[in-house]
């Protein structure tokens, strides 16, 4: 079976070699630069994966991760994907909708290393303050370590994944090769993670979070399952929602959450945006 090829992975190989000037030192710039190279083997990964569970070659046990300085911040970021975060360009209409806000209260379900938590916690100030959740532990002490680098007082980090109910789940770490990262509801063959999960309405009640006034929702294929977890929040809040589905059927059970007091916009790259009338 050849590769398949997707555009995607052939502009992201090239966005890596252009963000190599974002790198903070030499040593940073060169892993960049290794990393980068791991895109040109994702086609040739995915079929080997889907067919045999397992990586032509993973060059993230090469690259222990770097340091990089953005428009927005200073960022610890490891192996793999998530220097992504950082091109030019990247969900442009999201980005523009959260730039407008300028006070209260900002959630972000499935923070990552912080990309968005940083941006929304300087745009804030003290004039607002900002809950982020991230279930998985190496990803959730990097965004400790970004949210202390770029001196982020007004941010509660969580290391919870958002659900309609307490429980543990199993979180499926992404593999160079899979085009889903780290999720609970697709079984990618890497390593299996147990995790702690509760709902929305239990979280926000736990850490005295009253009014809710943006929150963005990236959780990769669960956003079903947060929004079943947030009815007291959509009741007692006029909160606007952007949240990101990676198919028609993720968006339709969302949208029979938001049905009868949400319009709702499809804004590019897999996001939508829920309005309350």
């Amino acid at each position: 079976m050849s590769p398949k090829i997707d555009m995607r992975d052939f502009r992201y190989f090239l966005y890596g070699f252009y963000l190599i000037s974002y790198g903070l030192k030499i040593d940073d710039k060169r892993s960049i630069l290794l990393n980068a190279f791991s895109r040109a083997f994702f086609p040739i990964n995915h079929v080997i994966l889907r067919k045999y569970g397992r990586v032509f070659v993973d060059l993230s046990k090469f690259v222990k991760g770097f340091y990089c300085r953005t428009p927005v911040g200073v960022f610890r970021c490891p192996a793999g994907n998530y220097v992504l975060q950082f091109r030019p360009k990247r969900e442009p209409v999201v980005y523009e909708h959260l730039k407008k806000m300028r006070h209260g209260v900002f959630l972000d379900v499935g923070a990552s290393i912080g990309f968005y938590t940083v941006l929304m916690s300087r745009l804030l100030g003290k004039r607002g303050h900002v809950v982020a959740f991230e279930p998985h532990p190496q990803l959730f002490e990097i965004l400790k370590e970004n949210l202390e680098l770029n001196h982020c007082e007004n941010v509660i980090a969580l290391n919870l994944a958002c659900w309609y109910r307490p429980q543990k789940l199993t979180l499926y770490e992404h593999v160079s090769g899979n085009r889903v990262d780290h999720s609970v509801v697709f079984k990618n063959p890497g390593r299996q993670i147990e995790i702690d999960a509760d709902s929305l309405d239990n979280i926000l009640t736990k850490i005295n979070v009253g009014n809710v006034d943006l929150m963005k929702i990236d959780v990769e294929g669960s956003a079903p399952q947060v929004f079943m977890g947030m009815k007291k929040v959509l009741e007692k809040n006029r909160t606007k929602i952007i949240f990101e589905c990676l198919s028609m059927k993720e968006f339709e059970i969302c949208k029979s959450t938001l049905v009868g007091r949400y319009t709702i916009e499809n804004i590019g790259d897999g996001n939508y945006i829920a309005v309350p009338y």
